[in-house]
């Protein structure tokens, strides 16, 4: 029986991901960099931190590169973007929160992008009061970024729910290793990443859009 529900953020609640890949070029632009798709492939999901040393092999042919400046100044676009336009929601994301609302199920949103980035893209959508614990993955008290399952151990104990009762939604590969990692039940919610016989293997499930998740819930009434 499913005693919560954890959320990710980025191309799962809210239709980021395509933001960050548009403004790729122009981040990589700035130091010099051609645009190579293989970087939102290997980074989404992950830190700056994390994605940096990605960045660096991916370019290893331009010595000197930091792959840490160039993750954050796209971060920087991207957030200047949000701040100013807002993220639209995910097809089924209001749905499957009012469902989950309604049978009064916890709900936590850990995401590895900043606070303020949580709250704003919330904010503008007018979601921030259906979420019973938001988690940032910048937080200190997160030592290990996906794929290691740290920030939804940490969702899961605020929440006061085991992590083999919780389910976690993610769309991307290391969030999804990130919850099979922490034991959640985790569904695989394709955004931009292809599904891989890996994914497949880890996830409890993999579904078109929330809205399928919705439906699942429903008929097995959280019994899954």
């Amino acid at each position: 029986m499913i005693g919560a529900v954890i959320f990710d953020m980025d191309g799962l609640l809210v239709d980021s991901e395509r933001l960050y890949l548009h403004f790729l070029p122009e981040a990589l632009k700035r130091f010099g960099l051609p645009f190579r798709e293989e970087v939102a492939d290997r980074t989404r999901g992950v830190t700056n931190e994390e994605g940096g040393p990605i960045v660096e092999e991916i370019y290893s042919d331009y010595p000197g590169t930091d792959g840490y400046a160039v993750l954050s100044t796209l971060q920087k676009i991207v957030d200047d973007y949000s701040f100013e336009h807002g993220v639209p929601a995910k097809d089924g994301a209001v749905e499957l929160l009012n469902f989950l609302g309604g049978r009064q199920v916890p709900r936590a949103l850990a995401s590895s992008s900043g606070m303020d980035i949580i709250r704003n893209n919330l904010d503008h959508l007018h979601l921030t009061e259906a979420f019973n614990v938001l988690v940032s993955g910048r937080d200190p008290s997160i030592k290990n970024s996906k794929p290691a399952p740290d920030i939804f151990l940490a969702a899961a104990m605020q929440l006061g729910i085991d992590p083999q009762n919780t389910l976690v939604l993610e769309d991307s590969y290391a969030g999804v290793k990130a919850g099979a990692a922490g034991n959640f039940k985790t569904i695989m919610i394709p955004d931009l990443s292809p599904v891989t016989d890996e994914m497949r293997h880890l996830a409890y499930g993999i579904y078109p859009s929330l809205n399928d998740v919705t439906d699942l819930l429903e008929m097995t009434d959280m019994d899954i």
